[in-house]
């Protein structure tokens, strides 16, 4: 048997008790302005079509329970546990929406209790009052209450954090990032306006300082920085050289691109060739010279040797 209730889909506003009806069987029951209750079928429960507390309250026009517990909005026929569906002719949208004024935030939790591995994950719309307090008002984000921590974040500017709550650019990962494809970036001449050559390469490369160094993981612990040995550059002396490949975050922290280094040492590495070139050539033409040289050295020996022999002659 499968139980169909057409008219207000009613949600439980508090305990509702059963009102007693005269019919046995719940199918011939009707219960204005109540509606039937299955776990006990002579019963009905109170409705309302305002909300008060201990009713049931409408807040849709159709609902269908299947025989086997599934529920369906919309539709007689859900497969899945809840189903809601909009065939209505001239709905282009089906909205579902969950609203709330929380100072925590309003959650939907998706706890998965499987020993062999579930785990207890949320979308949640933080709140003032999230832990911390004032640093989530506002955000999405991907909770995972397993552990007790935001894996991925929106802020109210539309910048996504990855590992970080507070991300300073439109994606700001905290930790590394793998990629199996590529990664590019537009360089279409027909974006560009004053194109003109680099001018300088070689001598402000000459001017950049490669480093070694270690994060400093204790005092920036949100970064999730590597504990593995780094080497790099330091951005505030960069900037002093080629401040077009430094950035500023909203946080006041400095960044390198260092992908737009890969120009620049290209006109150095240029440079340096150009230099070569004048050099191997400025060598052979010293060579010509020298082997020059060389030969006049021995017609002057052929010389001096022959007036030798004439003054021994004499």
């Amino acid at each position: 048997m499968q139980t169909r209730i057409i008219g207000p889909l009613f949600l439980l506003l508090g305990i509702a008790g059963p009102a007693s009806a005269q019919q046995i069987f719940p199918w011939q029951v009707h219960c204005p302005p109540t509606i039937r209750d299955f776990a006990l079928p002579p019963d009905c429960m109170n409705a309302s079509s305002a909300p008060m507390l201990g009713m049931l309250y409408p807040i849709s026009e159709e609902w269908f329970v299947s025989p086997t517990g599934r529920i369906g909005f919309g539709t007689t026929s859900p497969i899945s546990n809840v189903e809601i569906t909009n065939l209505q002719a001239g709905q282009n949208t089906l909205t579902l929406a969950l609203k709330a004024s929380c100072p925590n935030g309003a959650v939907i939790e998706l706890d998965n209790t499987d020993p062999a591995g579930g785990r207890d994950w949320a979308l949640a719309s933080w709140g003032g009052m999230a832990n911390p307090p004032g640093t989530l008002t506002g955000k999405f984000a991907i909770y995972d209450a397993t552990v007790g921590a935001n894996r991925l974040v929106v802020d109210t500017m539309g910048r996504v954090g990855i590992g970080t709550t507070t991300p300073s650019e439109l994606l700001n990962v905290a930790g590394n990032i793998l990629a199996s494809g590529t990664i590019t970036q537009n360089s279409d001449l027909r974006f560009k306006t004053n194109v003109v050559d680099l001018e300088d390469a070689l001598a402000k490369v000459l001017k950049l300082r490669g480093v070694e160094f270690d994060w400093r993981r204790d005092e920036f612990p949100d970064q999730q920085f590597s504990d593995a040995r780094q080497v790099g550059l330091i951005a505030q002396e960069v900037r002093t050289v080629v401040p077009e490949i430094v950035a500023q975050g909203s946080d006041g922290y400095l960044s390198v691109d260092y992908a737009k280094l890969t120009p620049l040492l290209v006109e150095a590495i240029q440079t340096q060739a150009d230099e070569l070139t004048a050099l191997r050539s400025a060598n052979e033409e010293l060579r010509g010279k020298l082997a020059g040289l060389e030969g006049l050295e021995v017609r002057l020996q052929r010389i001096e040797g022959s007036v030798a022999t004439l003054a021994g002659t004499r």
